[in-house]
């Protein structure tokens, strides 16, 4: 069975390059990585790991089954495990315009263009980063832990996923991945990523609510995330809106620029406020480059949190309601933000 999942891969790829003319030495090494995971792929309840990992994978089959049952469709995922032998998945690479937030895209089959471009080696990464650097692109290098095949294949669960000393990273993970699963609107990324965001930490919060209690560790350590994530995304939302508008004036490409230097220390003083009000999460926001790319990063999975997190007020902090309205919301051929604005009017 996973020989035949291997091949399929093999040609729907190899059929990929001839149609789009990808890097040819770019996708064979996708191609050879994932053979490389496929075969180290073991049952969860049979793999060797150390009991701290142990213990977390037990807990999966009680995740999935939450999932099912709020409203996430049913899936053979993460029944597997792999053990990476390197400590990030993938490097992320994102690039914009400098006077504009202009993402640069990668064009990908079944779910179009997207703004980032996953690296296994580092060193690839910042070639292609600097290639961009020298066409005068704002770039951003991140790391991601996981990826979803959108629920094509039995996503596994991998090394890169788990903290030892903190489950709640796991069940983040699995939920966020899950909202993936249960939609992806083409060409939607913001709406996308920041639904996954904010169903995959509720449903988190609700699952450790029944297994542990509110007054548990776990509990309380999801509230304090869920808390910061709210606090960052108006903060980045204003930051990013204040970069647009200086962006869609009628002045020149130069004056630009030259403009929002002055942006960017306005809000890195503005965030010297916000850092005293976070738990932990986004603390570091300010210990990296700031530019175009880097604010994409970040609003891309937060920018609009605040916002959709008032839907789930709105519906009574019903979580099914909530996975049910944005699942409806994705499927609808209405612009996502124009249906979200609509019910928050109501």
């Amino acid at each position: 069975m996973i020989k035949k999942i291997v091949y399929g891969i093999l040609v729907v790829i190899f059929l990929v390059i001839i149609i789009n003319f990808n890097s040819i030495a770019y996708v064979s090494s996708i191609i050879s990585d994932q053979i490389s995971l496929v075969s180290k792929a073991e049952d969860i309840d049979e793999v060797v790991v150390n009991e701290n990992i142990k213990n977390q994978l037990k807990l999966v089959p009680e995740i999935m089954q939450f999932g099912n049952e709020v409203g996430f469709p049913k899936t053979k995922a993460y029944s597997k495990y792999i053990p990476l032998q390197r400590e990030v998945f993938l490097h992320s690479l994102s690039a914009s315009d400098k006077d504009k937030f202009q993402d640069y895209t990668w064009r990908w089959p079944f779910i179009g263009e997207l703004p980032y471009k996953g690296f296994i080696e580092k060193d690839d990464a910042l070639k292609e980063q600097l290639k961009l650097e020298k066409e005068n692109y704002d770039t951003h290098l991140g790391e991601s832990s996981a990826m979803s095949t959108l629920g094509i294949l039995p996503d596994p669960i991998t090394t890169t996923m788990i903290n030892e000393s903190d489950v709640t990273v796991l069940i983040n993970m699995i939920y966020h991945e899950r909202t993936h699963q249960l939609f992806y609107k083409k060409g939607q990324v913001i709406f996308n990523e920041n639904s996954a965001v904010l169903l995959g930490q509720l449903t988190t919060l609700e699952f450790l609510k029944g297994k542990f209690g509110e007054n548990s560790e776990e509990y309380q350590k999801q509230i304090n995330r869920i808390n910061d994530k709210l606090i960052f995304s108006e903060f980045i939302d204003g930051f990013y809106n204040e970069l647009d508008k200086l962006y869609s004036s009628n002045i020149s490409s130069e004056e630009k620029i030259k403009k929002r230097e002055e942006i960017f220390q306005k809000h890195l003083e503005k965030f010297k406020i916000v850092k005293e009000k976070l738990n932990k999460s986004f603390k570091n926001f300010d210990q990296e480059e700031i530019n175009n790319a880097y604010i994409l990063s970040f609003y891309r999975y937060y920018g609009k949190l605040h916002n959709y997190y008032k839907v789930y007020e709105k519906l009574g902090d019903n979580l099914q309601e909530t996975i049910a309205f944005f699942n409806n919301t994705a499927q609808s051929s209405e612009n996502p933000e124009k249906i979200i604005s609509d019910f928050l009017k109501q």
